[in-house]
C-alpha cells in the first residue's frame, strides 16, 4: 500500500469522529422520531475484507544455530477470507465479526459496544525487502529475497482485534409505522491484540498460542437499515492501527505495526428493554 494511501487511512482514522460529530450535531433533530428514550441490546454477526499498509517487522529471538535480532522493511501483507467453502466450513473459519451493544439512550443515539474482529494478516512471500540487523553474529544490511525458508509469517487465526467503542447513532429515515428505519453509526474505539500467531523465522517454526500482543485503535462508520424493530443489515469501514509490541515466535518475539481498512457486511438483532428512562 503506498505512503498516500496509508496517510489517507490515518487521516479517516483521527479526523472521521470529528466531522461525523459535527453532522450529528447538525442534524440532532432528526435523531429519533419516536420520541422515546428507550434502550435495547443488540446483536450482530458478519463477515469482513481487509487491506493493510506496509510495516517493518523487528524479529528477536534466538534458536539452536545463535541468536538474532534483524528487521524486514516495509514488509507488504493481505488478508485471508476463506470464503471458498463457505457452506462446508464453520461459520468462524472465515474472516468474521461478532458485535455485542447496549442503546442505552435510544432517542439521543448514544450506546456502547464490545466487539471481537477476526481479520487475518499474511506477509506476501517471495519479495525483495530490505534486511537490516544482526543474524548469528554476522551484520546484515542489504536487500533480500524474503522466502518462506527465511521468513514466513501470519496472522492468520488471526490478527484479532478485541474492542470497546462509543456508539453514536442517526436515523436518516424512519417510517410511521417503525418497522422501517435508515440511518448511520459512528463508532471510535480501541482495544487488545490477541492473535494466533503462525512463523517460521530462520526455518524454526511456531504456531500460537492465543496470546496478547499489543494495542488497537480505530474507528468505524456504517449504513444500517432496521427491519420490523427487531433485525437489522449493517454495512461499513473501520480504520485502525494495530501496535504489535510481543507477538510470539520460535523462542522469541516479533514487533510491527500498521494501519488496516476492513470493510464489513453484517445481520443482527435488536433486544428492546424499554422506552421510558
Amino acid at each position: 500500500m503506498k505512503s498516500s494511501l496509508r496517510k489517507s487511512l490515518r487521516s479517516f482514522l483521527f479526523f472521521l469522529p470529528f466531522s461525523s460529530f459535527v453532522f450529528i450535531s447538525n442534524a440532532q433533530d432528526n435523531t429519533s422520531s419516536s420520541g422515546k428514550n428507550g434502550s435495547s441490546f443488540y446483536l450482530m454477526w458478519g463477515y469482513n475484507r481487509d487491506m493493510y499498509s506496509r510495516s517493518t517487522l523487528h524479529f528477536a529471538g534466538s534458536n539452536p544455530n545463535g541468536s538474532y535480532d534483524f528487521k524486514v522493511e516495509k514488509a507488504r501483507a493481505h488478508d485471508q477470507p476463506d470464503m471458498d467453502n463457505f457452506f462446508r466450513t464453520p461459520p468462524t473459519v472465515p474472516q468474521y465479526n461478532l458485535n455485542i451493544g447496549f442503546m442505552f439512550n435510544e432517542k439521543k443515539g448514544w450506546g456502547i459496544e464490545g466487539s471481537w474482529n477476526h481479520l487475518k494478516y499474511v506477509m506476501n512471500d517471495n519479495e525483495v525487502r530490505h534486511v537490516k540487523g544482526e543474524i548469528y553474529g554476522q551484520r546484515i544490511d542489504k536487500d533480500t529475497l524474503i522466502t518462506p525458508d527465511f521468513v514466513k509469517f501470519e496472522h492468520t487465526n488471526g490478527n484479532n482485534y478485541l474492542m470497546i467503542s462509543l456508539v453514536k447513532r442517526l436515523v436518516i429515515y424512519e417510517s410511521k409505522n417503525k418497522n422501517l428505519r435508515f440511518g448511520g453509526l459512528v463508532k471510535p474505539g480501541g482495544g487488545v491484540l490477541i492473535p494466533k500467531t503462525d512463523s517460521r523465522v530462520l526455518g524454526y517454526h511456531n504456531d500460537g498460542p492465543f496470546k496478547l500482543s499489543g494495542i488497537v485503535i480505530g474507528v468505524t462508520g456504517s449504513l444500517r437499515i432496521d427491519l420490523f424493530k427487531y433485525f437489522f443489515l449493517d454495512t461499513g469501514l473501520q480504520a485502525a492501527e494495530a501496535f504489535y509490541t510481543w507477538g510470539k515466535i520460535y523462542n522469541g518475539r516479533v514487533k510491527h505495526n500498521f494501519l488496516s481498512l476492513q470493510y464489513t457486511y453484517a445481520a443482527g438483532i435488536n433486544i428492546p428493554i424499554g422506552h421510558k428512562l
